[in-house]
C-alpha cells in the first residue's frame, strides 16, 4: 500500500494528542498532589499550634510541680519544728519539775550533782552540815 503524503503527519499529530491526553492526565495528577499538600501544610499549622500549646501547659505543670515540691518541704520543716519545739517545751517541763523537786527537798529528786552546786563549800566544818539540815 502506497502511503500518501499526508501519512506521516498524521502518525506525528496521532502521537501529538496521546502525549496530550498523557500531560493533561500528568497536570491532573500534579494539582491533586498540589492540593493534597497545601491541606497537609495547614494541618501542620495546626499541629504546631497544638505542640505550642502543650509545650505552655507542661512548662505550667512542672512549675506547679516546683510549688508542690517546695510546699512540702516546707510543711516537712513546719512538722519537724513543731515536733522540736514540743520535745523541747517537754524538756523543759522536766527540768522545771526536777529543779522544783530538788528544791522542795524531795529524796527522790536527782540531785547529787545540783546539791553539790548549790550547797556552799564546808570543807570539815561540821556546823555547815548542822546548818544545812535545819
Amino acid at each position: 500500500m502506497a502511503q500518501t503524503p499526508y501519512e506521516p503527519t498524521n502518525l506525528v499529530l496521532e502521537h501529538l494528542r496521546v502525549m496530550r491526553a498523557e500531560i493533561a492526565q500528568i497536570d491532573s495528577q500534579v494539582k491533586h498532589i498540589q492540593s493534597d499538600i497545601s491541606g497537609m501544610k495547614t494541618e501542620m499549622s495546626g499541629m504546631k499550634a497544638d505542640i505550642s500549646s502543650l509545650k505552655a501547659d507542661v512548662s505550667d505543670m512542672k512549675k506547679d510541680i516546683r510549688g508542690f515540691k517546695l510546699n512540702t518541704i516546707a510543711e516537712v520543716y513546719k512538722a519537724n519544728l513543731t515536733v522540736a519545739s514540743f520535745v523541747d517545751h517537754e524538756q523543759r517541763i522536766q527540768a522545771e519539775a526536777q529543779l522544783a523537786a530538788i528544791e522542795n527537798g524531795d529524796p527522790s529528786a536527782p540531785n547529787s550533782a545540783l546539791s553539790a552546786a548549790r550547797m556552799p563549800h564546808c570543807g570539815a566544818d561540821a556546823s555547815c552540815a548542822s546548818s544545812s539540815s535545819r
